[in-house]
């Protein structure tokens, strides 16, 4: 049977160590993706949110609500990739159930 130390390797890291930043940037990556898919579907379909007879140096107003939308999406993927590296520690007291 293996100790913690001994599972962390050459590192000397405990397991679960950094366990809240993963969760932080985790949520913070939901989030910003969620409302930049809501900003890009709004600039696709023209909303009266944005300034009227904005001058863009690159494209038009759907073209960066395409790029947004697409920004967003991949933030999403990226918050729904890191939700398997967040598992808690076995000893851990809010341990998830799996």
């Amino acid at each position: 049977m293996t100790t913690a130390t001994e599972a962390a390797g050459a590192t000397g890291r405990r397991l679960g160590e950094g366990h809240g930043l993963i969760v932080f940037a985790s949520v913070l990556l939901l989030i910003l993706g969620c409302l930049n898919l809501i900003y890009g579907i709004a600039a696709i379909a023209h909303s009266h949110v944005f300034v009227a007879n904005a001058q863009y140096v690159f494209g038009n107003l759907r073209a960066w609500g395409r790029i947004t939308l697409i920004l967003g999406a991949l933030q999403l993927l990226a918050a729904a990739g890191s939700w398997p590296v967040t598992r808690l520690p076995a000893g851990s007291r809010w341990r998830c159930s799996g």
